[in-house]
């Protein structure tokens, strides 16, 4: 699959300026990052969350998770981590848990990690399991245009 259609379409819309990396099979991003040779802090990885409502994209560091209770009270909202079935709705091009940063390509509103914002590249799912693309820092930034940005994510332990 590689890239998935409405990623594809987003990045040709933004005349992004990208590289497509391809790697074996993985089923996490901490993998996906180890098997494509990429330091997990550099990779941004989705969580999908619902208030009941209505639904968010959490981006933020492979590397990290995101701290439910902190984000829902930054954001006046009570969240939980979305069913899989929810995701797979939503994200209806992509394989389940590779799912792109960018939720205004599939009409969901975003929120970043700023810990994500200062590397001078990042990578993140194309859609599916065996492929991570890579744009610089700017670039991700730029891309991401100014969604909401709130220190929800801890220190895996």
């Amino acid at each position: 699959m590689s890239l998935a259609p409405s990623l594809q379409q987003f990045l040709d819309h933004h005349c992004a300026d990208f590289k497509v990396i391809e790697h074996p099979h993985t089923c996490t991003a901490r993998a996906a990052a180890c098997s494509a040779s990429v330091e997990p802090h550099r990779l941004a990885k989705c969580v999908l969350l619902s208030d009941g409502d209505r639904y968010l994209v959490a981006v933020l560091p492979a590397d990290r998770k995101v701290a439910i209770e902190q984000l829902s009270h930054q954001l006046k909202h009570q969240y939980r981590v979305a069913t899989e079935d929810e995701v797979a709705y939503l994200f209806y091009d992509c394989e389940p848990g590779a799912i792109p940063p960018f939720g205004q390509a599939y009409g969901l509103p975003t929120v970043v990690d700023p810990s994500l914002l200062e590397e001078p590249d990042v990578y993140f799912e194309s859609g599916d399991h065996r492929a991570l693309v890579r744009v610089d820092g700017e670039q991700f930034v730029n891309l991401l245009g100014p969604i909401p940005r709130a220190a929800f994510s801890v220190d895996r332990c």
